[in-house]
């Protein structure tokens, strides 16, 4: 019911063409998304990012398998249509092609708006005409309708940390370094806010709305990232 009013949210709300194109991008990347995930459960999902990583390397050059630097917040305007599903599975993975070009702005998400209005406007959850959309279903939102308030909750409490405590990288939070992280496949200490690198090395959104949209609002000076897919003309 879900992905029924999502597709319809799309339709309506975008032009035929665009609408074609994120229709194809996301049945694209929900089929891609159960192919990996069936060699991660025949193999085991540690097994597997070994092998994905083993593959991937090989093209990388000098560049880092599991890369996390630092950039300005501000500096990720637009969404790549990798999907956070594929944040592990495109790990690595260099990408020819048109997918960085015409895509959708990142300010311009219904969350992004919303965390405009509650941080910066004052207005409450319940105010915020993103939200009430988001409770019907439809809207791009992290999780379903129904977990709409559970999300707020959080988006709460990750708000009032950062405020009183800073950002603070996965590193600091789990006590542990991304090389450790990455030999055990850790991946939960390995889950900072998620881009892929167009062809003119500019980063896209993948994962990590909240910490993203807190950080542009709050406007932190620089926040850690990994990068996750890279466009092939930025190895040239």
């Amino acid at each position: 019911m879900y992905e029924q009013k999502r597709i319809r949210y799309e339709y309506f709300h975008r032009p035929l063409p665009e609408f074609l194109k994120w229709f194809y991008q996301g049945l694209k990347a929900h089929i891609s998304v159960k192919i990996h995930n069936t060699f991660s459960h025949l193999l085991g999902p540690k097994k597997y990012l070994n092998l994905l990583k083993k593959i991937r390397s090989r093209k990388l050059g000098n560049s880092s398998y599991v890369e996390i630097r630092g950039v300005r917040p501000e500096s990720i305007k637009y969404i790549s249509p990798t999907r956070e599903e594929q944040k592990w599975f495109s790990t690595g993975k260099l990408k020819g092609g048109n997918w960085d070009k015409g895509l959708d702005e990142y300010n311009d998400l219904p969350f992004h708006r919303a965390m405009v209005k509650r941080i910066e406007k004052g207005l409450e959850w319940d105010e915020i005409e993103e939200v009430k959309e988001a409770r019907k279903g439809g809207i791009k939102w992290p999780g379903k309708p129904y977990k709409v308030d559970r999300d707020i909750e959080k988006t709460e409490e990750l708000l009032k940390s950062i405020k009183q405590e800073g950002y603070k990288t996965q590193e600091e939070l789990r006590d542990t370094s991304y090389e450790a992280a990455e030999e055990n496949w850790d991946l939960k200490a390995l889950n900072e806010v998620c881009v892929d690198l167009d062809r003119n090395g500019n980063p896209l959104f993948v994962d990590g709305r909240h910490r993203l949209s807190i950080a542009k609002i709050l406007g932190l000076e620089k926040i850690p990232v990994r990068i996750v897919m890279r466009h092939k003309k930025l190895e040239k």
